[in-house]
């Protein structure tokens, strides 16, 4: 499972290095409220509400979160996490009570497998360069939906083609990235990418993004969560 500094490093070794603290110190609770898996089942993504509790300062308030995670499945039939991003709003998110599965207009039913993790990075990159020519929020706003989310430290999650649009262009008025890898899975209908990012501005900032795409039934890949990691 990777981490982003900006580059993807191991999150196993990392944690691994790190002494082992009890829950009754450090509190740590998430719920998985949405999300989807590819239709051959091998790939999948999720995303909810997170709650940090740090027990050992006294009144110590609850740091809230919006994780992101990709997951896949292994041979054995177990899933596994690949990879888990999260940001900081100012306050709990909210989401629909149980569990939703994120609604496309239309889902992909084709036959692509060969080259979908192609046509995936293809479109990645095609974002990156629109973002770099037209600016964020008209780039972004080519691909999102009226479900997507963005996630960003500090802010609570844009959802939708116009709040997506609308955080954008208030937020980050000039932005570039690159394309690091992208990977679809073999029902070629659901995939992710990963690469870095450079903000411009009065307030700079550089890092990785991971982004969760969904085809709908036109063919298109659509760009359904994207989360940024400072570096």
């Amino acid at each position: 499972m990777p981490l982003f500094n900006p580059a993807p490093v191991s999150a196993t070794e990392r944690l691994r290095s790190r002494p082992a603290r009890p829950f009754t110190d450090l509190e740590l609770t998430w719920e998985p409220r949405t999300g989807d898996v590819a239709a051959s089942g091998e790939l999948g993504w999720l995303t909810g509400p997170s709650t940090f509790i740090d027990h050992t300062t006294a009144g110590a308030a609850p740091q809230h979160g919006n994780y992101l995670s990709v997951w896949r499945r292994q041979r054995t039939g177990s899933w596994r996490v690949f990879i888990d991003v999260g940001s900081q709003p100012p306050q709990a998110v909210s989401f629909a009570p149980g569990f939703t599965r994120f609604q496309l207009p239309s889902r992909y039913s084709g036959n692509e497998s060969a080259s979908a993790t192609s046509s995936l990075l293809e479109a990645d990159t095609r974002l990156n360069t629109q973002i770099g020519e037209r600016g964020p929020a008209g780039a972004y706003e080519e691909v999102v939906t009226n479900g997507s989310r963005l996630h960003r430290d500090g802010f609570m999650p844009a959802i939708g083609t116009q709040a997506i649009r609308s955080w954008l262009e208030a937020n980050v008025p000039a932005m570039t990235a690159s394309t690091g890898t992208a990977e679809s899975a073999r029902s070629g209908d659901l995939g992710y990418s990963y690469g870095t990012y450079d903000v411009k501005g009065s307030s700079p900032q550089s890092g990785a993004y991971v982004r969760v795409w969904q085809r709908d039934g036109s063919g298109k890949w659509c760009l359904v969560a994207d989360v940024v990691q400072k570096s």
